[in-house]
């Protein structure tokens, strides 16, 4: 019973909050980002596992016993496949932390501000004219240590 009734409060604030994500990328194409991607295809896996899964079977089986819907050969096969978009969402969810995580690590790559004796240091095939860019010099980029490349970064 309270399985049931905890199921059911998920279904009631999960179906509308994931409808109103997917509506709004839909509605606004400002919205469009890569960002809002990735939360709409969220949205519309937890939208198929809510409406599939918890509307039509968990909560009624949680209720009744068994589930009034579907006959068990399909109950069956909407399980899995449920549980096959749950398991491509959450490796979603995994795949987008790490590549957050490459991401910052790259940018902590270029962190380190060099002065004008150290901009001159740096290997380049020219030499460099720091006289129309003694302004910027503090804020010039390059790859700390551990990187590759020694690229000056001009702002």
């Amino acid at each position: 019973m309270i399985a049931g009734v905890s199921m059911t409060l998920v279904g009631l604030i999960g179906i509308p909050a994931n409808y109103l994500v997917i509506s709004i990328f839909v509605e606004y194409p400002s919205e469009r980002t890569s960002f809002t991607t990735l939360g709409v295809t969220r949205a519309t896996a937890n939208l198929l596992i809510l409406i599939g899964l918890y509307a039509m079977i968990f909560i009624p089986t949680s209720f009744v016993g068994y589930t009034p819907f579907l006959p068990v050969p399909v109950t069956t096969l909407s399980i899995t496949v449920g549980m096959a978009i749950y398991a491509i969402n959450e490796n979603q969810t995994l795949l987008t932390a790490l590549n957050s995580e490459r991401v910052s690590i790259l940018k902590g790559c270029f962190t380190k501000r060099l002065s004008q004796s150290e901009l001159q240091s740096l290997p380049h095939k020219q030499p460099l004219d720091l006289k129309h860019m003694e302004p910027f010099a503090s804020q010039m980029l390059v790859p700390n240590i551990g990187c590759s490349n020694y690229n000056v970064i001009h702002p």
